[in-house]
């Protein structure tokens, strides 16, 4: 098997090559690429693919997302860090995503996107929020809800299309009264792409990030009790059951029913 690492720390690509060598001895190790013209380069000049790519991603900053971009989709991507038990387990299984997401910044042409989806009367609810009515209405959304450095929109690779949103409120703007080295996670995927583990992996990157990145102690999540599958995706993060449901106030949807509340610790 041979594998890609896209990492710029020479010493966070270290330590995955020895994960990877610790769980598949016989593995080669392509190439180690720090950036996007590295990338380029890499993929303009070999013949031979590699089986996968592990891609560690820092949320923010954009480093890998364009050059990752020219990966063929018929590369199995991997976004991880050197620290993801979770991606380190799903390679010890051959156990890879057909869909290939990246989290970037929402951009004013994701409106029409995001109408699209976000315009099914199926969806806002279940998030607390009303389905969106018009295309304008979308783009004021991305120029004053998701104008944060807190959430991000979930990209398809194959069609660069938004597909959903992720992120974290500090406890500023939290549901609930946590203290200020916590924070609250959120997640919505268009109904499309339900079923699929793509929530899943875009919750992943967002744990990394506050954990390793921002320094929270404890991440809290909720979802409504009919909708368990938001409650399921946090799950498979490692989220466990406070056994306590609450009210959120701040909701636009949903705001009179209680929702059951998910804790994470570092």
């Amino acid at each position: 098997m041979k594998i890609l690492i896209i990492e710029d720390e020479q010493n966070n690509a270290d330590r995955l090559v020895r994960l990877i060598r610790t769980i598949k001895p016989e593995a080669e190790i392509a190439d180690v690429l720090g950036n996007n013209e590295e990338i380029k380069q890499f993929f303009e000049r070999e013949t031979t693919l590699p089986d996968v790519i592990f891609a560690d991603i820092q949320l923010g900053d954009g480093l890998n997302f364009e050059g990752l971009k020219l990966a063929p989709q018929s590369v199995p991507v991997i976004f991880t860090t050197a620290y993801d038990k979770y991606a380190i387990q799903a390679f010890k299984f051959n156990s890879f995503d057909l869909y290939i997401i990246i989290l970037r910044k929402w951009r004013e042409s994701d409106a029409e996107s995001l109408y699209k989806y976000a315009s099914d009367p199926e969806l806002g609810p279940r998030a607390g929020w009303p389905p969106h009515t018009s295309v304008d209405e979308s783009l004021n959304i991305i120029r004053t809800v998701f104008n944060t450095e807190t959430m991000w929109a979930v990209e398809l690779k194959e069609t660069s299309e938004a597909i959903g949103c992720v992120g974290y409120l500090p406890a500023t703007n939290s549901n609930l009264k946590i203290p200020e080295d916590q924070c609250e996670v959120g997640y919505w995927i268009a109904r499309p792409y339900w079923g699929k583990g793509i929530c899943t992996e875009a919750l992943k990157l967002v744990i990394d990030y506050c954990f390793n990145k921002k320094g929270f102690s404890i991440l809290w999540g909720d979802y409504f009790p009919e909708n368990p599958a938001s409650g399921r995706v946090m799950e498979k993060c490692g989220f466990v059951d406070t056994g306590k449901e609450v009210l959120c106030p701040n909701l636009e949807v949903g705001a009179d029913r209680p929702v059951r509340v998910m804790r994470l610790e570092s």
